[in-house]
């Protein structure tokens, strides 16, 4: 259950008192917008309580009725905001990302958050949408299932280490600074306060594929040349994997996609500092000899190494 603390927040948030993103709404007001969007009877009058106390009770009533997230869906839509502040797309699209980063902050503390799909948001709980469906040294990953999207979460005992959150926003940014590459998974946004970042689900692995199929050589063979294709054009931006394995070579819809640069490395991009967690190689079976000696002695001919082994 959302906390009466949490709706209280919200409401505060939406009649302009608190976060900015909403203009003052009067009594008068409040009772106009839920009574033509929700279909309620309510009357303005003498004794009206506190207006975020109105708004509160009814979100609560909402929430009964299943139509809590109607609420969510038409404040932060774009049109609403724009004739709410009497702002432009820009400006009412910004207010949206603000509103919602100040209802998830609040709703956090309730293990609850607010996702978009498509044009409308949905109130989920975390527990109930959540499912794990991988690990990694530093990561948990898991399925959700509101939306189909996978997040990638630092596992809580690392969190509090800066290096590795600086590694793992800079797995985040290499791979988006690839989102223009035919090839490379889809990557949505990043989450500084939960460490997480989100990305389209895998339908299955490159892995699956070979282990639960015959594959004929010519099959392997297209194959290897898309993977030559896809890394050929990562390489061309200069950036290196360092961790490619048939485990993070993806499929979508039957299209490949190369995931997880947890290791990926751009030469273009001065890093200030070292941390000790950077002294990894890679997966054991798919790792050059010069990464087992030292991770920085990869280069773009450690990412063929695979490739190589593919057949």
């Amino acid at each position: 259950m959302v906390s009466d603390e949490a709706l209280r927040f919200i409401s505060e948030v939406f009649i302009g008192d608190r976060g900015d993103c909403y203009s003052y709404k009067t009594g008068g007001e409040l009772v106009k917008f839920f009574n033509q969007n929700f279909g309620f009877e309510d009357i303005y009058q003498s004794g009206f309580p506190s207006r975020w106390w109105y708004v509160l009770d009814k979100l609560k009533e909402l929430n009964e009725r299943g139509q809590i997230n109607d609420f969510f869906t038409l404040i932060l839509s774009k049109r609403y905001l724009m004739k709410d502040k009497k702002i432009n797309e820009i400006e009412a699209l910004e207010t949206r990302e603000k509103a919602l980063k100040l209802f998830n902050e609040q709703l956090q503390y309730d293990a609850y958050q607010l996702i978009q799909k498509d044009e409308r948001f949905l109130l989920i709980n975390e527990a109930e949408d959540l499912e794990l469906i991988g690990e990694g040294g530093f990561a948990l990953v898991y399925y959700r299932k509101s939306d189909n999207k996978v997040l990638k979460k630092l596992k809580d005992e690392y969190i509090s280490h800066p290096g590795i959150r600086s590694r793992f926003k800079r797995e985040y940014e290499i791979t988006k600074s690839l989102q223009d590459i035919d090839g490379i998974i889809k990557l949505y946004s990043f989450d500084e306060n939960k460490q997480l970042y989100e990305m389209e689900k895998g339908d299955y692995t490159l892995k699956t594929l070979i282990t639960e199929r015959n594959l004929s050589k010519k099959e392997k063979y297209h194959l290897v040349i898309q993977l030559m294709s896809i890394m050929a054009n990562i390489h061309q931006r200069n950036v290196i994997h360092r961790d490619l394995s048939p485990s993070n070579i993806l499929f979508v819809d039957g299209k490949m996609k190369i995931a997880d640069f947890g290791l990926g490395k751009n030469f273009e991009v001065i890093h200030s500092h070292q941390t000790m967690y950077t002294n990894a190689y890679g997966q054991f079976f798919y790792c050059s000899p010069e990464q087992l000696n030292a991770l920085k002695d990869g280069d773009k001919k450690s990412d063929g190494l695979l490739i190589g082994e593919s057949d």
